[in-house]
């Protein structure tokens, strides 16, 4: 639980990427290192696919790529709220509002 801790005040400044790492690895305590994997595999492959297929489709005006990442913007905002609703209070992160 220390480690954990210690990564909160590391990533503080970064709330996206710490809660999201955080919680992958506070799933699986005795092996960090394969959650940690997993979830870089995981992310490094929602990154190709927004490159290979989304950037793409939105690259014919800079309006496009704009309107392209509100909307995953929004995406990632509406996902984050019903997260955090589904979440129990004492099992929420310190460094989340």
């Amino acid at each position: 639980m220390e480690r954990a801790a210690d990564l909160r005040l590391y990533n503080r400044d970064v709330p996206g990427n710490a809660s999201l790492t955080l919680q992958a690895l506070e799933l699986f305590p005795q092996q960090h290192g394969l959650a940690a994997s997993c979830q870089t595999f995981l992310q490094s492959g929602c990154n190709a696919l927004a490159a290979g297929l989304i950037a793409p489709a939105l690259w014919g005006s800079t309006l496009t790529l704009a309107l392209g990442m509100g909307g995953l913007m929004l995406l990632g905002a509406c996902a984050t709220v019903i997260q955090q609703r589904r979440t129990p209070p004492e099992a929420q992160l310190l460094c989340l509002p």
